[in-house]
């Protein structure tokens, strides 16, 4: 009989230790988490090459739960280009009240505005009447309640402007003198030159081809000419003997 009775004593405080431990398995699996998602926004004349924009998540309490990722108390979330976009999720294993901060890094675009708003995040982490941890997430936004654990942020960037105009060079062209067009460049060896002369000679002699009709007609001439003298000295010569 004692033997009976020790049995089932032993099997009680198995049952008894043993129920403690599944309850806090339980409590564990049912930890909360919450992932805060982000929303980047970008108006104006955006840049061809996206640029990186960092979201900052920083706690007020060092002790409260942070994200996966974070590094000396702080955690970045790297966002590139418009979107909407997520932060690693932060598990809340017991009841309390967790503040944190959440601001965008100016980037570093010359014509970019960047965002510069501060979010007041609360993180209210409680007991659900069924068992188990249940959380709350309240944004506010300069003093303001803000979209319910949501951050947004605008940023901006101006016109790069208009083209640069003309590059130089003359109006006629690339080079060119005004009359001769675009690209077109006159030689100092190809522009006529004028001489002015005393009295009117022709500026150019005729080409050898061109004088074979003046040579019987100089020949002719010049017969002529030769009997002309002759006939004169003869008659000189007779007017002389008379």
């Amino acid at each position: 009989m004692k033997k009976i009775l020790k049995g089932a004593l032993s099997v009680l405080l198995t049952v008894a230790l043993t129920v403690p431990v599944f309850c806090m398995v339980s409590s564990a699996k049912e930890a909360p988490t919450v992932k805060i998602p982000v929303t980047i926004t970008l108006t104006g004349s955006k840049p061809s090459a996206a640029e990186t924009l960092t979201v900052v998540m920083t706690p007020e309490d060092a002790a409260s739960p942070m994200p996966e990722g974070t590094v000396d108390g702080i955690y970045k979330l790297a966002t590139t280009g418009a979107g909407n976009y997520e932060m690693a999720p932060m598990t809340f294993n017991k009841v309390g009240i967790h503040d944190y901060t959440i601001r965008q890094e100016a980037g570093s675009h010359k014509r970019g505005t960047y965002d510069a708003r501060i979010y007041d995040m609360t993180v209210f982490v409680t007991n659900k009447e069924t068992g188990g941890l249940e959380t709350t997430v309240v944004m506010h936004l300069d003093g303001v309640e803000a979209k319910p654990g949501k951050v947004e942020f605008t940023n901006s960037y101006k016109s790069s402007g208009g083209g640069g105009g003309d590059s130089g060079g003359s109006p006629s062209g690339s080079g060119g003198n005004p009359g001769g067009g675009p690209g077109t460049t006159i030689e100092n060896s190809d522009v006529p030159t004028t001489t002015i002369l005393p009295f009117d000679v022709p500026l150019a002699l005729p080409q050898t081809g061109t004088l074979w009709w003046l040579v019987p007609v100089l020949a002719i001439a010049g017969l002529v000419m030769f009997f002309v003298g002759m006939i004169k000295k003869r008659q000189n010569h007779e007017n002389e003997g008379n």
